[in-house]
């Protein structure tokens, strides 16, 4: 079963074949721990989750990539953030975000456990705004990543307060 989001569906690929996945479905709205308000809220916010078969070899690529034939937003980019990289795409008067970890370092698990590299050397990215992929050489070993869709409605273009930063935020896994 694939995930449907408004931009097209999310496909997963390991070493450029299928993989299936299982998805999550993640609360909408983000609360304040400390004044129980809302921080941010998206239309649409999903973990997902690629299964391996075991035993896994290296190198591997792990590919999302939401499959769609629609012209994006010029806006549409990769952004960056502290240990967090983002697809962000624009269309329709719509942001939808692919969220991954993107400093993953030998021998750390990082967040709630959904990236987990062991051995030398380091991930590497792939990036176009439809897609995120994770490279992992020959001398490294990966356990396991998720990822991380969410999409809203923009209201205007006051990029403060239009639900782009809402987008972004919660499509980062360290957030699930």
């Amino acid at each position: 079963m694939l995930l449907e989001t408004p931009f097209g569906n999310i496909i997963v690929k390991l070493n450029d074949e299928p993989c299936n996945y299982k998805f999550e479905k993640l609360p909408n709205v983000v609360f304040s721990h400390t004044d129980g308000e809302p921080l941010w809220s998206v239309e649409g916010r999903y973990k997902i989750i690629p299964i391996y078969e075991s035993p896994l070899h290296f190198p591997l690529r792990v590919k999302i990539i939401v499959d769609t034939s629609i012209e994006l937003g010029e806006l549409s980019e990769i952004e960056a953030g502290e240990r967090y990289t983002a697809a962000s795409m624009y269309y329709n008067g719509m942001k939808l975000c692919i969220g991954c970890y993107d400093d993953i370092e030998p021998d750390f698990e990082y967040g709630k456990g959904w990236v987990k590299v062991v051995g030398g050397g380091c991930v590497h990215w792939s990036n176009t705004p439809t897609s995120l992929e994770i490279y992992v050489g020959e001398e490294e070993y990966m356990e396991y990543a998720y990822f991380g869709v969410a999409w809203t409605t923009l209201n205007g273009n006051d990029f403060e307060n239009n639900g782009d930063i809402d987008v972004w935020f919660l499509a980062e896994p360290a957030m699930m």
